[in-house]
């Protein structure tokens, strides 16, 4: 009597920690299911899209009956930031991110369109959850280190490109060969 009294305690202990143990992962599988219902988009910025587009201005520099700028040949795409998906732990965690000036967070993924209806049927956090957040950060930003992350893709920013005059002070000016190339890079892109 005593074995089958211990059995039954002993199993309702481990169906209890699993049952526990699968809340929790419907929990958190759930509360980004709503994501599904928006429209993912190319992103522009990513390094795949952007190498794609100078390629494009490359051909149609090659056709020569554009009126695109010859491109310098040591001009090369390589990636400035990453898109990631902050998943802070904690509330400490969280207060880190925000507290970090230079970087903006968004709860929602910035690669889809959302209609208003989506975003407000979005699942409410428990107390106890600290929403995911999502933005870009430098290649080699010190906020990584601070929270989980993810990294959903390697982006290029070419205004952020020294080659493009990111280093340049407020009187200097960057190239009008430059500025075309940068404007003609963005609308291709």
């Amino acid at each position: 009597m005593k074995l089958f009294l211990g059995l039954i305690l002993l199993t309702s202990i481990v169906s209890c920690s699993n049952e526990s143990n699968l809340l929790e992962s419907v929990s958190k599988s759930t509360s980004e299911d709503w994501i599904k219902k928006g429209v993912k988009l190319e992103n522009p910025y990513s390094v795949k899209n952007m190498k794609l587009a100078l390629q494009n201005l490359k051909n149609k520099n090659a056709s020569s009956k554009s009126n695109v700028e010859a491109i310098d040949d040591n001009f090369e795409i390589e990636p400035t930031h990453l898109y990631v998906k902050f998943e802070p732990k904690s509330e400490e965690e969280e207060a880190v991110l925000k507290h970090d000036s230079s970087v903006v967070l968004f709860d929602y993924p910035l690669d889809y369109i959302f209609t208003e209806q989506v975003l407000d049927a979005r699942p409410k956090l428990e107390s106890s959850e600290v929403p995911n957040y999502y933005t870009a950060i430098p290649i080699d930003s010190e906020i990584a280190s601070v929270a989980q992350y993810e990294t959903l893709e390697e982006l290029y920013i070419p205004e952020e490109d020294p080659y493009f005059g990111s280093n340049l002070t407020p009187t200097q000016k960057i190239s009008d060969k430059k500025e075309k190339l940068l404007d003609q890079l963005l609308d291709e892109a």
